[in-house]
């Protein structure tokens, strides 16, 4: 079949977001992992043992992929946690991609960060500072317990309490400058890479859908990105 063309899916459940910082994203990213490399990175020392440490900055700063690394498509997913839509899609479409896509190794998601609030970011940083294995484990616990955390006074504390995390270990993550900082270049890395502005908005292949869209919609797109492969 032939490739299908390059199309935007509009729909009416769109975020309209700003961007958090105007660094230069991969530079900057770059300079962050060489740091980790030499020993400079958060969770280094005698205590990264504990369970109270930090992963390293790299690993937190990694990209956080669902699936085969080496799937032949590649899903990316622009989403913030306190963004409603996001919550939809995340609950309700992402396991029917999975299952369909993500299972049989046909797709990858890969998931960054568009943190459009002080509360997202928060929820973002501590997402990553767990370990590879839970992230997405955790992810899922923010979006289902989103109405819960994300209009409340002292998001933190909720949010530390949903993830079961201890208190020694939500400070240091939250003062973490590096890894916000890092944060906010992979969201500005979609704005400059992709034109991203509105969560949440996916990458499949090069071809962009915006909004929460019907698992149909999705299906379509990879369904026709399938037999190329």
């Amino acid at each position: 079949m032939n490739a299908i063309r390059r199309k935007t899916i509009q729909g009416d459940s769109v975020k309209k977001t700003k961007p958090l910082s105007t660094m230069r994203p991969f530079a900057f990213l770059c300079c962050l992992i060489f740091l980790a490399a030499a020993g400079c990175g958060s969770g280094s020392g005698p205590e990264a043992a504990s369970s109270d440490a930090l992963p390293g900055i790299a690993e937190m700063l990694s990209e956080k992929v669902l699936g085969d690394p080496n799937a032949p498509i590649t899903i990316i997913d622009y989403s913030a946690l306190t963004c409603p839509h996001c919550a939809d899609f995340h609950l309700n479409t992402l396991p029917r991609i999975k299952e369909k896509y993500i299972d049989t190794g046909k797709a990858k998601l890969v998931y960054r960060d568009f943190p459009f609030n002080r509360a997202g970011l928060t929820a973002s940083m501590l997402a990553r500072c767990s370990t590879e294995a839970d992230y997405f484990g955790a992810l899922e616990l923010m979006y289902r317990n989103q109405a819960s955390w994300a209009g409340d006074t002292d998001p933190e504390k909720a949010l530390v309490d949903i993830l079961g995390m201890s208190q020694k270990k939500a400070d240091a993550c939250l003062s973490d400058k590096a890894l916000e900082d890092g944060i906010q270049a992979i969201q500005l890395g979609g704005q400059q890479s992709y034109g991203v502005n509105a969560t949440p908005t996916f990458i499949i292949n090069g071809q962009k859908i915006v909004g929460s869209q019907p698992f149909a919609d999705f299906d379509r797109v990879l369904e026709a990105l399938s037999p190329q492969l």
